[in-house]
C-alpha cells in the first residue's frame, strides 16, 4: 500500500499507473483491484502464471501509452514530487536519470546516491564510457525511458535471465539513445535487506551474466577505456569466484571459470592485466 499511495500522490498529474500482478500468492492481487476500482489512473494486469520481473516489466511496457516510462518495484516508494522533478528534466532526451535513497524500513534510511545535473550526448565512444561510470546507470529505477525508443527497437527485458536483466536491458537501450539528462534530485526510495526481495536470492548463473554484460560493454565502447574495462572485468571475475567459493566450494568455483573461459574476452584483459591492482595469485586465475 505504501508504494501505491506514493504513486497516487504525485504532484504531476498527466500520468498512468500500470500494476502487474505476477501471480502473487499474498494479498497483492486484491489490493491492486481495490485501488483500481476508485482510481481511473490505474490499470491492472493479472498474469496467469508467475513469469518473473522481466516478463512483468515487458507487459507493462506493452500496455503503456505515455511518452515516457518509469519502473517502480513494489518494495519501494517515491516522493510526491518524483514525476514532476524528472519530467522537468525532459528536453526530448531518451533518458532522464535521478538519484535514490536506500532504506531498510520506513524510518531507517541509510544511504543516498545523488547524481550531478548534466546533459549527455553520445556522438563519441568516450561519452559512453563517462556515462557508464555514473552511479545507478545499470538500475532500471529512478529513471524515465522514452517509450518510442523501447517500442521502435523492440527492446525487451530478457525473460531467461534471473539476474542482471536490468543492466542487460540498459546497455541495449543505451545503444539506441541520442541523449540523456541526469538531475540532482533524489525522490526514489529503494528498499534493501528485505527477506523476500529478489536481491536476497542466490543466483547460480550470476557469473555467466556478468561476463556476457562485459562483452556487450566492450563491443559498445569499441576499444575506448580498455584499462577501465579490464579492471572492472577482472574484479567481476574475482568477486564471482569468491561468492561461488563461499556458497559451493572452491572446486566448484574453478569449475565455473573453466566452463566460462570460452566466452570471456581475454584478449583485452591480458593486454591490460599489468595495470590491474591485484595480487599475482588472483591474476593467475584469469
Amino acid at each position: 500500500a505504501t508504494c501505491l499511495d506514493s504513486l497516487l500522490g504525485q504532484t504531476y498529474k498527466d500520468y498512468e499507473i500500470i500494476l502487474i500482478d505476477d501471480c502473487s500468492t499474498d494479498v497483492s492481487p486484491l489490493l491492486c483491484d481495490q485501488y483500481s476500482q476508485n482510481n481511473p489512473l490505474i490499470k491492472v494486469f493479472h498474469s496467469l502464471a508467475n513469469k518473473g520481473v522481466s516478463a512483468a516489466r515487458n507487459k507493462g511496457v506493452d500496455i503503456a501509452r505515455g511518452d515516457y516510462i518509469t519502473f517502480v518495484d513494489s518494495d519501494d516508494f517515491v516522493a510526491d514530487d518524483f514525476l514532476e522533478n524528472l519530467c522537468e528534466g525532459i528536453d526530448d532526451d531518451d533518458m532522464v536519470l535521478s538519484g535514490l535513497v536506500y532504506f531498510k524500513s520506513q524510518n531507517d534510511f541509510y544511504m543516498k546516491e545523488v547524481l550531478s545535473r548534466q546533459k549527455w550526448t553520445f556522438d563519441k565512444k568516450s561519452q559512453y564510457l563517462q556515462f557508464l561510470q555514473q552511479p545507478l546507470v545499470t538500475s532500471p529505477v529512478a529513471k524515465l525511458y522514452k517509450t518510442n525508443v523501447i517500442k521502435q527497437f523492440e527492446l525487451k527485458f530478457d525473460e531467461s535471465m534471473s539476474l542482471g536483466e536490468d543492466r542487460d536491458f540498459n546497455i541495449r537501450y543505451l545503444r539506441k539513445m541520442n541523449s540523456a539528462y541526469s538531475v540532482d534530485y533524489v525522490g526514489y526510495f529503494y528498499r534493501r535487506d528485505v527477506e523476500n526481495s529478489l536481491t536476497k536470492k542466490i543466483h547460480l548463473d550470476a557469473f555467466k551474466n556478468d561476463i556476457l554484460y562485459w562483452n556487450q560493454l566492450h563491443e559498445l565502447l569499441g576499444g575506448v577505456g580498455e584499462g577501465y574495462q579490464s579492471h572492472r572485468l577482472f574484479n567481476f571475475i574475482v568477486d564471482n569466484m569468491a561468492e561461488i567459493g563461499k556458497e559451493r566450494g572452491w572446486m566448484q568455483a574453478y569449475g565455473e571459470i573453466r566452463k566460462l573461459k570460452p566466452i570471456i574476452n581475454t584478449d583485452y584483459l591480458k593486454r591490460n592485466l599489468d595495470k590491474v591492482d591485484a595480487p599475482i595469485w588472483q591474476k593467475l586465475m584469469t
